[in-house]
C-alpha cells in the first residue's frame, strides 16, 4: 500500500473512533480522554525511534491491546489507545488525509492535556 492510502485509512480509521465516541457519556468521554493522556506520551517516543519493522509490530500490540479492552467492556480506554496510535503513525505518513488525522489527534491530545489539568 502507499505510503498516502495509508493516510486514508488512518482519517477512515479516526472517523470511525469519533464516530462511536459521538454520544459517549462524561465517564465515557472522560476515560477516553485519560486514556489518551496516559499514552500519548510512551506511543510517540517509542513509534518515532522505532524501525518500520518495529513500528508495524508496535502497531499490532496495540491493536491486540486496543481490542483486549473493547472485549472487556472498556471501549472508551480501547478507542483513546486507538487515537495515540493513529497520532503517532500520521506523523510519518505523508498526504492530506494524513496531515488530518495529526491535526485532529493533536486537537483530542490538547483537549485530554486540559482535562488533566483541571483534575489536579
Amino acid at each position: 500500500m502507499s505510503r498516502e492510502a495509508r493516510g486514508a485509512v488512518l482519517r477512515r480509521e479516526y472517523e470511525d473512533a469519533m464516530a462511536r465516541m459521538r454520544d459517549a457519556n462524561d465517564a465515557a468521554k472522560s476515560a477516553f480522554l485519560n486514556n489518551i493522556q496516559q499514552t500519548i506520551e510512551h506511543v510517540v517516543d517509542v513509534y518515532s525511534a522505532a524501525s518500520e519493522s518495529e513500528r508495524k509490530a508496535l502497531l499490532e500490540d496495540a491493536r491486540t491491546s486496543a481490542l483486549e479492552m473493547w472485549n472487556s467492556g472498556d471501549w472508551p480506554s480501547s478507542l483513546g489507545l486507538v487515537i495515540s496510535c493513529l497520532n503517532a503513525e500520521s506523523r510519518f505518513t505523508p498526504g492530506a488525509d494524513a496531515f488530518y488525522v495529526k491535526l485532529a489527534t493533536d486537537q483530542l491530545i490538547k483537549e485530554a492535556a486540559q482535562t488533566s489539568g483541571r483534575a489536579t
